[in-house]
């Protein structure tokens, strides 16, 4: 893993094409061999941006996002499994650096409340959703989901609450 820790670090420098100057704002994970690559380029700049700027890094902020839905799942669902499998996609939804190892973290990315609704209506297992909460930081959040600072990353909780309906018959 440390190998290609450095290996990305300096294959996301070149195929960006970026500058010495680039690199020093760009914020790495902590901690990681990424991160002492950054270090380096810092320390060989003297943590100097211009002549007289000095330049402060500061690591990303994840800030989890708790989803509560209450779904019908389709008939003839093994019901059990699917609440794993829709706790799993949800979180691929969220952070989808967790499964591709291609995607990148976003700093700044805005998540909203109807996205994600329509993300679950989507999957085929799911027949409606009968009720759906997304919180961050206990906070009731009904429309657009922001992370907090510059440097926040709003990524999956690491337990979602699903429940599922049961069909009602006549």
């Amino acid at each position: 893993a440390e190998v290609t820790e450095m290996i990305q670090g300096y294959a996301i420098a070149k195929a960006g094409e970026l500058t010495e100057g680039e690199l020093m704002h760009t914020v790495f994970p902590h901690p990681t061999l990424s991160e002492m690559m950054h270090e380096s380029v810092l320390d060989a700049f003297g943590n100097r941006v211009g002549d007289h700027k000095y330049l402060q890094v500061v690591n990303a902020q994840y800030e989890p996002i708790r989803i509560t839905v209450e779904v019908r799942f389709r008939q003839g669902i093994d019901e059990v499994f699917y609440k794993v499998q829709l706790s799993n996609d949800l979180k691929h939804y969220l952070s989808p650096w967790v499964a591709d190892e291609q995607a990148m973290p976003v700093f700044g990315r805005t998540l909203r409340c109807s996205k994600i609704q329509q993300f679950i209506e989507e999957l085929p297992y799911i027949d409606i959703i009968e009720f759906f909460e997304a919180r961050k930081n206990n906070e009731l959040l009904t429309e657009d989901i922001l992370p907090g600072a510059a440097h926040g990353i709003l990524t999956t909780a690491r337990i979602h609450r699903i429940n599922g309906v049961d069909v009602i018959q006549n």
